[in-house]
């Protein structure tokens, strides 16, 4: 995935992926405002102007989101609210 002319670094997807994978729930701010704290060298790289970092973030929030959804790894529990599937799992039971 690209920001304008440069790639956006596979760092970015890792922090979002361990994110999301990380805690039994997230929302969709939790996982930006994690990116923006600790990704923040790599957001740098791919764009110097701190305005579009927020851009970038959401753009790796919703590609990595796609992504985990595909491969059965979270799913919604409400309106803006993620789950791992093993939590999802266990709240059923």
């Amino acid at each position: 995935m690209k920001f304008g002319t440069t790639p956006i670094p596979e760092q970015l997807f890792d922090l979002a992926r361990e994110r999301l994978l990380g805690n039994a729930t997230s929302t969709p701010d939790e996982v930006r405002q994690h990116l923006l704290k600790h990704g923040g060298l790599w957001l740098q790289r791919t764009n110097p102007l701190p305005a579009n970092h927020a851009i970038i973030a959401s753009r790796v929030l919703d590609a990595v989101r796609r992504e985990l959804v595909a491969k059965g790894q979270i799913k919604q529990f409400k309106r803006g609210l993620w789950a791992t599937t093993k939590f999802m799992d266990a709240a059923e039971s």
